[in-house]
């Protein structure tokens, strides 16, 4: 084996690993193992290309982990025809445990701008729609599409009344399954 990797990519991990050649390879069991002392476990399989002189080079993408955070270790089982095996080294990554979430906005109260910060698990398209005390809708904000991971959207209420506020942060990810926050905030003059 010439090289291993492990790339978090939004939730699932990617593996990538390549041979300068093989002989008598039948397949690769892929294990996984999260670094809190538990034993290794088989999470698939990849076909080996038998006998070869050539480079080859090969994927397995783990979709998993979801219950895990934290490290991780990956290790590969090279299995031969006649049943022979052989470990890799592992490879270690950090799972993200990353939530839909609001993390708050700041400053609050504010006058007259604020950023409000929030967590995106995966990528999705996202809104954020503000209203006054009484329901009434004051502004939308559409940032559009969203990578995994901590951002920001800064607000400028310029223009609008001394108040309470509130807002709606919606998310639209993967078959259309959408998520909503609601937080307040305080706008002084």
């Amino acid at each position: 084996m010439t090289s291993f990797s492990a790339e978090v990519t939004g939730l699932d991990v990617l593996l990538n690993w390549s041979t300068s050649s093989e002989t008598n390879n039948k397949e690769f069991r892929v294990e996984r193992r999260p670094l809190t002392g538990e034993t290794w476990k088989e999470i698939g399989t990849v076909t080996g290309s038998g006998t070869s002189t050539s480079t080859k080079t090969y994927q397995f993408t783990d979709n998993s982990p979801l219950n895990l955070s934290g490290r991780v270790q990956y290790r590969l089982n090279q299995i031969d025809f006649d049943g022979t095996n052989h470990y890799s080294k592992p490879v270690e990554t950090e799972l993200n445990s990353l939530s839909f979430e609001l993390l708050g906005n700041y400053p609050n109260p504010f006058n007259p701008e604020t950023v409000i910060r929030y967590n995106m698990p995966v990528s999705g398209t996202v809104s954020l729609k503000v209203y006054d005390s009484r329901g009434e809708l004051i502004t939308t904000l559409s940032p559009g599409i969203t990578e995994s991971g901590t951002h920001e959207i800064h607000l400028n209420m310029s223009g609008k009344a001394s108040g309470v506020y509130f807002y709606t942060l919606e998310n639209v990810s993967g078959e259309n399954t959408i998520s909503r926050l609601t937080g307040k905030f305080v706008m002084t003059k």
